[in-house]
This record gives C-alpha cells, structure tokens and sequence, in this order.
C-alpha cells in the first residue's frame, strides 16, 4: 500500500532459543552476530520524482525579463506522478546602490519541448515574505497569481522542465540574484501509514515540496479536489537536499 514504510532489523539476541545459526558442515551454532540495528525506514510508493538542476542560458543580470532558476523534475518509469508546490528562496547581494534593485512579476514557467505554459505569475506584492522566500503554488485560490487549473503531471519516464523568471530592475552593477529551490528535512507528521491528503500535507511544517504518486484510485489533478490522500511532501526526493537545492546565480 502507497506510503506504508518498512524496516528490515537484525535482533541481536544471543538467546539460542531465539536467534541461533548452524554451520551446514560443521555443524557449529553460532548465537548472535551483532547488536539489533535500526535501520531507517523505506517507503513504498507507486512512482517517484527526481529533481535536476538546468543550466541557465544566460547568467549575466540585466533590466529585463530573464530566467533566475531552472530545473527538471522528472518521474519514474513505474508511473506518472502530479506536482502541486514549489518554494523558492532568493537572495540579492552586491554594493549599497544594489538596495535600488527591484525584483517583480515573478512566473513560474513550464518550458518542456520549447512549449511555454505559465503556472504561476505573481506581482511585486508576492515578494514580501520573511527571508526572501517565495512561494510558487499550482494552486488556483486563494489570489489571482496562480494560472494553473491543475496540478502539473509527469508522466512516466519523462521529464518537464521549468523556469522561474522574473522582472529585473534598477541599479544592476556589481549586483548579483541567487536562487534555490528549497527541500523538506523531514517527513509529514501525521498518525498513520499511508500518504494523506493534500491539503493536510501543506498544513504540516515541511510543506515546501508536494507532489503525489497517483496511488489513490480516485485520484484527479484538479487543484479543487483536495480528499484524494496520495500526496506528500520532498523528504528524501532524489536530487533535492533536506535543506534546498544548489543555488543558481546571475550577476553584473
């Protein structure tokens, strides 16, 4: 069943009545091996996700629409898997007159085969949050920013790609935007052993990645439907850290 989790142990017993091993040709017991382990668990799921980081075509700030990060996601061959939330982190460095640079109008873009699909366009007022962070959600209410309908879906063995960009102005010289796509350090707290529902996933802490496997027979991508309990978040995703991904940068 999706979001089940098991451990393999060894129980280190010396207890022959309880743990014992005999030489098939010598015929020698041997009663304990090791101390009991603890392995930590694994999930089953129905596919995964694997996150990437795409060079950026160009990497040199300037006053223009440009793309500021850029990364795959792609999904295993065993099934199609829905994404439904990316956070972001951006920070700007450079010299005092830097404090004049603006950074508005931020989309998230899916760009798969040249084909261009905007998710997400928010305004300046989307750029206010504590740390810099900002949150692109595939999500349609609440606000105006979010242009999906549905959750975006990869299917099997393939791989979409995507694009945040951003209205770039002001004083750029010695100037730099780094930005990273940020993970979840740790799983969903939640009483249970299968995956939950999205809306409870975005509630629990780690809520920075969700996406979902599809293991729910009545699964639908709409962004409406939030009863269908196969989602969860980026703990232990392939190729995005607990913490947040490698930082992209451009600079003047």
């Amino acid at each position: 069943t999706a979001g089940h989790r098991i451990a393999i142990d060894y129980y280190g017993s010396t207890d022959t009545s309880e743990n014992v091993a005999t030489g098939a040709s010598s015929g020698t017991q041997i009663a304990g091996y090791s101390a009991t382990t603890a392995q930590t668990e694994a999930m089953i799921l129905k596919s995964v996700p694997t996150v990437a980081l795409v060079a950026l075509t160009d990497t040199v700030l300037s006053n223009s629409t440009m793309a500021i990060f850029k990364f795959s996601v792609a999904a295993d061959v065993k099934g199609d898997i829905d994404l439904y939330k990316f956070t972001f982190k951006i920070a700007t460095s450079g010299p005092a007159e830097t404090t004049a640079l603006a950074i508005d109008d931020i989309t998230l873009v899916d760009v798969t085969g040249g084909i261009e699909t905007t998710l997400n366009a928010s305004t300046s007022n989307f750029y206010v949050s504590v740390g810099n962070i900002v949150e692109s959600v595939l999500l349609a209410s609440p606000g105006t920013q979010n242009l999906a309908t549905t959750t975006r879906t990869v299917s099997a063995g393939t791989t979409r790609i995507f694009e945040l960009r951003a209205s770039i102005t002001g004083s750029i010289t010695g100037a730099s935007i780094k930005t990273q796509l940020e993970g979840d350090a740790a799983k969903v707290v939640l009483v249970g052993g299968t995956l939950w529902e999205r809306d409870a996933v975005e509630a629990d802490a780690s809520d920075d990645f969700i996406w979902s496997d599809l293991s729910d027979v009545n699964h639908t991508n709409t962004l409406f439907d939030s009863t269908v309990t196969d989602y969860l978040n980026g703990y232990l995703v392939s190729g995005l850290p607990s913490s947040a991904t490698a930082q992209q940068t451009v600079s003047k």
